[in-house]
């Protein structure tokens, strides 16, 4: 994969850290989300 973006949301514990959200995201150039969004539609729909 070549760009990726995270980001997410720690909260201070006792013992350390709990992980509250994370998210990565993957960049998807605008010539293919057509593509790509109906490949996520037909998953969906299973």
């Amino acid at each position: 994969m070549d760009v990726l973006q995270a980001s997410g949301v720690m909260r201070r514990k006792d013992h350390g850290f709990e992980i509250v959200h994370y998210q990565l995201s993957i960049a998807v150039p605008n010539e293919v989300t057509e593509q790509v969004t109906d490949i996520i539609e037909a998953l969906e729909a299973k």
